[in-house]
């Protein structure tokens, strides 16, 4: 064989060797300065920062890598963690590995949404925090602090609360958290509230409820942009000034049977009263609180009186009383 063929074949073998190389070659991100905490399924003596990279790239199992610059140590990672600050290290990941970062994030600025945080780490900034959640698949929230540049990860949609300094916002895909959510205007459903903030709007406020699995009904104040979230479905009462409601599917109690016994009352045992709109009114609040056994609805004032025990009927011609079916071996 001359030698031109020869170096032809040369070339070529070269060629192919460096192909699936060069097809890779912009694959891997490099972010100096950070690191990718977890999901190390191997680690090992690098010759440098361009031996760790290669490395993960041949590697099919590889997903991400960290190189500790002081040791030489690289790390290789089946999982692409959230980033965070740490100036010894250089982390990336595969970009085809990226495809979380098609997720849709809100952006909610001047509100906060505490607790359920799993990781917390020093953001260049806001697109970085956010970034960061995209991209891990245990974050279905965020937090950012604008006066730290502190990126807070979350595991759980909590609760906007207004808070001027951060900016927060959830995965687009977890909306599906929305419940249906029943809207009463006029009307306050007092007690069992286990958080409040300052709403944008009642949509925000009802969005608030929904995200949040906590959450079983809420109230907002028209007067003040407050929001009152809810663990309970407790009775409604009167007041124009609110706008009420709960989760739809927390309105089974309300399919249970209640009795109606014109003519009569059921005196003694209220635990509250309030103003109803009909009889069909006082009978589903008694239908959709948990508490309440028995009900009482004064036909001269609309006055709804809500009970915890089932007491025996007395003849009252101005009255309509009732009990739960289920409840009837009480009596």
């Amino acid at each position: 064989m001359s030698s031109t063929p020869r170096r032809m074949l040369w070339i070529f073998l070269t060629l192919a060797a460096l192909v699936p190389n060069l097809l890779t070659a912009q694959e891997i991100t490099r972010e100096q300065g950070y690191d990718r905490r977890g999901n190390d399924y191997t680690s090992f003596r690098a010759r440098n920062l361009s031996g760790c990279v290669e490395s993960c790239r041949d590697d099919r199992r590889c997903r991400a890598y960290t190189y500790d610059t002081r040791d030489g140590t690289c790390y290789l990672k089946d999982r692409v963690n959230s980033s965070q600050r740490n100036d010894a290290m250089v982390t990336g990941y595969k970009r085809e590995d990226s495809s979380d970062s098609e997720l849709g994030l809100t952006e909610e600025r001047g509100y906060d949404r505490r607790g359920s945080d799993y990781t917390s780490f020093r953001a260049r900034d806001l697109s970085d925090c956010k970034g960061a959640c995209r991209k891990d698949g245990r974050c279905r929230a965020y937090t950012y602090d604008t006066r730290s540049d502190a990126c807070y990860l979350k595991d759980r949609m909590n609760s906007p609360q207004r808070n001027d300094a951060m900016v927060t916002g959830y995965k687009s895909e977890d909306s599906s958290d929305f419940g249906g959510l029943t809207e009463e205007r006029g009307y306050d459903r007092r007690g069992n509230d286990y958080t409040s903030f300052r709403a944008r709007s009642l949509a925000d406020c009802k969005a608030a409820c929904g995200k949040d699995g906590r959450c079983r009904a809420y109230t907002y104040d028209t007067r003040n942009d407050s929001c009152y979230l809810k663990d309970r479905v407790n009775s409604s009462q009167r007041n124009d000034a609110m706008v009420t409601g709960y989760k739809r599917e927390d309105s089974s109690d309300s399919e249970l049977s209640l009795t109606e016994e014109r003519g009569y009352d059921r005196r003694g045992s209220d635990y509250t009263s309030f103003r109803a709109r009909d009889l069909s009114d006082c009978k589903a609040a008694c239908g959709k609180d948990g508490r309440c056994r028995a009900y009482t609805y004064d036909t001269r004032n609309d006055a709804c009186y809500l009970k915890d025990r089932v007491n025996p009927a007395q003849r009252d011609g101005s009255m309509v009383t009732g009990y739960k079916q289920s409840e009837a071996t009480d009596r």
